[in-house]
């Protein structure tokens, strides 16, 4: 009888040692075992594929340091652990798993590698706990669930490369944890979840909603490159302080309400725009001019808040952890000394405290969008015209030049027009150097000549008196950052 031709070369999974795997069954068809073959597993044939692995797996209980070997092979619904413990390495390399599959409370006191596998059906490890390293990179879990709620995991778990549909892995507890390159096809949920040490999902890509609400991450955490396409909710989540946290790419699509951000490393290419799938004209001309606009930093809980108020007049969303999300944003940029994109997450607060009010009534708060006329002639549209709500000192410059313009053009103007009623013979120069004296006397303190017009004055230094206000608050704020850090 011919032997079976498989033959694929391994890790093993506790030294790294490369290793090689031949199968010694009898071929079955083109020189294939029944495991091995992909057309022999039929629902007529199951209980055969079972027996045949019951009976490899009953080996390995009674030689526990001799590993299961089912690489590549082609499984229907098996039972792992009738005691629900198991005590030997297994190996599930490039394994298809044909049929649902429930490995839920077992503890795997050994290492156990899932590399490459595909499950066609349901897969739940609920409850598990793994003990020593798991390995499920390259791994592609393709079923209408994926569960991984309530697992624990001592060791390091690894899905790098691997391709999850509608992954739960609420309240898990895994000491290391890698997502690198990792898929998630469907929504991905991680709530409540617990990581301890060493968090990767550098480069994960989240086709659809994520949910990371209230998880504790206590070590290091690299989401660099992570793609959100979808909602992402990160509200409720705490970092660690002491520990490296770090976000990159567009992170659009993530809400970070109630969440610390004070600690988190935002790279140099953070984006907070949102995607879209279409751009006007405008939109393409300064994105290729690198041109940016207060709008780009518009987080995405302000996005559903217009959004909501578009549809409704009012919206339980809570405006106050929005104002919150822009103010822990703002002290995380001045911390790390990237004070220009601080000030534009303080200029959003303002906006939103320009634009929204929160009322309340008997049954709860809500949100609601001011007048037109509480929006755009309020103390906070003068600010913003003013200093961009205490953020540029080149503003109030430029009102102060426009406004002494106006002024000393006005003063010329009427002492030109004095001059020839009194037939007097200043030249132009004089005449226009004591208008713009006397304009300048609106900010600088002296004594002004030739008679002016006490109106004129005092409508002066009113506007002026805005102005210089605002430049000081400015250039205070500019030089505080500073000197702080």
């Amino acid at each position: 009888m011919a032997q079976c031709k498989y033959e694929k070369s391994y890790k093993d999974i506790e030294t790294g040692e490369e290793k090689n795997y031949s199968c010694k069954k009898i071929a079955w068809r083109a020189n294939k075992c029944k495991l091995h073959h992909e057309r022999y597993l039929k629902p007529n044939t199951s209980e055969e594929i079972k027996e045949i692995f019951e009976e490899e797996k009953n080996n390995s209980k009674m030689h526990p340091n001799e590993p299961l070997l089912c690489i590549g092979y082609n499984l229907p619904t098996i039972e792992l652990a009738e005691d629900k413990k198991i005590d030997f390495i297994i190996y599930f390399i490039d394994t298809k798993f044909r049929n649902k599959i429930d490995f839920s409370k077992i503890v795997f006191t050994k290492p156990i590698s899932f590399n490459g596998a595909n499950f066609h059906d349901e897969v739940s490890f609920t409850a598990s706990t793994f003990e020593q390293k798991v390995d499920f990179d390259n791994a592609k879990i393709l079923g209408k669930l994926c569960s991984f709620q309530f697992t624990k995991s001592s060791k390091s778990i690894t899905f790098s490369y691997g391709e999850i549909h509608n992954a739960t892995f609420n309240q898990i507890e895994f000491n290391e944890a890698d997502f690198n390159h990792c898929t998630f096809l469907n929504k991905a949920s991680f709530y409540k979840a617990k990581f301890y040490k060493n968090i990767i999902f550098e480069e994960a890509k989240f086709q659809n909603d994520s949910d990371f609400s209230e998880a504790e991450f206590m070590d290091d955490v690299n989401f660099n490159n992570s793609r959100f396409l979808d909602y992402a909710n990160f509200s409720n989540v705490k970092f660690c302080k002491d520990s490296k946290t770090r976000f990159n790419g567009n992170i659009s699509n993530i809400s970070f309400l109630n969440t610390k951000m004070e600690g988190i490393d935002f790279g140099d290419k953070i984006m907070w725009k949102e995607i879209k799938n279409s751009e006007s004209l405008m939109d393409k001309m300064r994105s290729k001019l690198n041109w940016k606009t207060n709008s780009d930093y518009k987080i995405y809980d302000e996005r559903k808040l217009e959004k909501e108020l578009k549809k409704n007049e009012k919206t339980n969303i809570n405006l106050e952890s929005i104002k919150n999300a822009y103010r822990s944003l703002r002290e995380n940029f001045d911390l790390n000394l990237r004070y220009e994109i601080a000030g534009e997450f303080h200029v959003r607060e303002m906006e939103l405290r320009r634009r929204y009010v929160e009322k309340q009534n008997e049954e709860s708060i809500f949100t609601v969008k001011k007048s037109i006329f509480w929006k755009h002639f309020s103390i906070y549209w003068i600010y913003n015209i003013l200093a961009q709500y205490g953020q540029s000192y080149q503003r109030p410059i430029c009102w102060t030049v426009f406004l002494i313009t106006i002024a000393t053009s006005y003063f010329f103007k009427n002492d030109v027009e004095h001059q020839v009623l009194e037939k007097l013979t200043y030249s132009p120069f004089d005449l226009l150097g004591k208008a713009l004296a006397r304009s300048l006397a609106g900010i600088i303190p002296f004594d002004i000549v030739n008679k002016p017009s006490a109106t004129a004055d005092i409508v002066l230094r009113l506007a002026l008196l805005p102005v210089t206000g605002t430049f000081f608050i400015a250039l205070k704020r500019k030089m505080e950052r500073k000197l702080r850090h």
